[in-house]
């Protein structure tokens, strides 16, 4: 698509490094809550906020991957069972 694509070795050397760099990340994240924090406890709607924000998260990750093909939006055959599913479940 006009664009020069890399080679394999180089995708591997990015990828590790972008997975070793989120992995130092999300250890500096943990690790800077509690010692900001010193040992209190988080206002009550933080405390809820941080409960429900990983389900929001892996849920918005997983309508991503189902439904993106890197640039748009794609309804394929992979919704199909999920149609199928809203069609026919019961009223909430």
């Amino acid at each position: 698509r006009g664009m020069e694509s890399a080679t394999q070795p180089e995708r591997r050397v990015r990828a590790t490094a972008v997975l070793v760099g989120l992995a130092l990340g999300t250890y500096a994240l943990k690790s800077a809550a509690p010692l900001m924090l010193g040992g209190r406890e988080l206002p009550r709607p933080l405390a809820r906020l941080a409960l429900l924000l990983p389900a929001a998260l892996l849920s918005a990750l997983a309508v991503i991957a189902t439904f993106t093909d890197r640039r748009s939006i794609v309804l394929d055959c992979g919704c199909a069972p999920l149609s199928w599913w809203w069609w026919w479940s019961p009223s909430w």
